[in-house]
């Protein structure tokens, strides 16, 4: 059995949605990489990911940007998991929510995809019970924008200003559920 915890950041591959409401997963991601001294990203086509892994406090910890785009996050998890026999418990996948407001975080351990289409192709490798943690990232804007245009907007100047800070509490997060779920494996 593996003893790899898994942070998986949600996101699309390609410049043109860097920095996109859908992508901020991967923003998540590559600030905890930094702010971890982790290695570059780097991208293995056997899992269909960057991946950059690093020990925090004895706990291996692997994280990990989908390449497969959003609708077919599933793919690079089950390839994951397929590889290092790990177990749903093993996994912390990092989201954005459209229909939370700008900055709203929220952990769960379980729950059903509330229509994001990348836990919908994540459920059928996880089951409904792996961690997770929801960003906000809806405004007033998604009322008079078609929903695949909102979430592949870019944010407003002032909700850039805030994106710092905000994601410093999720890696806050983050940093509070790899300890308890290292002690399980």
């Amino acid at each position: 059995m593996s003893d790899y915890l898994c942070i998986v950041g949600l996101g699309n591959i390609g410049a043109q949605y860097d920095q996109t409401r859908h992508n901020i997963g991967f923003d998540v991601l590559d600030a905890f990489v930094q702010y971890n001294n982790f290695p570059p990203f780097s991208h293995n086509k056997k899992f269909f990911a960057s991946i950059s892994s690093a020990v925090i406090d004895g706990q291996k910890i692997m994280c990990i940007k989908p390449s497969t785009f959003m609708n077919l996050s599933g793919d690079s998890v089950r390839a994951i998991m397929k590889y290092y026999n790990a177990k749903p418990h093993q996994f912390c996948i990092i989201y954005d929510d459209k229909d939370m407001d700008f900055g709203k975080l929220r952990y769960r351990l379980e729950g059903s995809a509330g229509g994001h289409n990348g836990i919908k192709s994540i459920i059928p490798v996880l089951t409904k019970s792996f961690a997770r943690i929801k960003i906000g990232v809806g405004n007033e804007k998604l009322q008079y924008m078609d929903t695949a245009d909102f979430v592949l907007s870019r944010f407003s100047s002032d909700e850039k200003k805030q994106l710092p800070q905000i994601i410093e509490k999720v890696i806050d997060m983050i940093d509070t559920w790899y300890p308890q779920q290292g002690s399980n494996l």
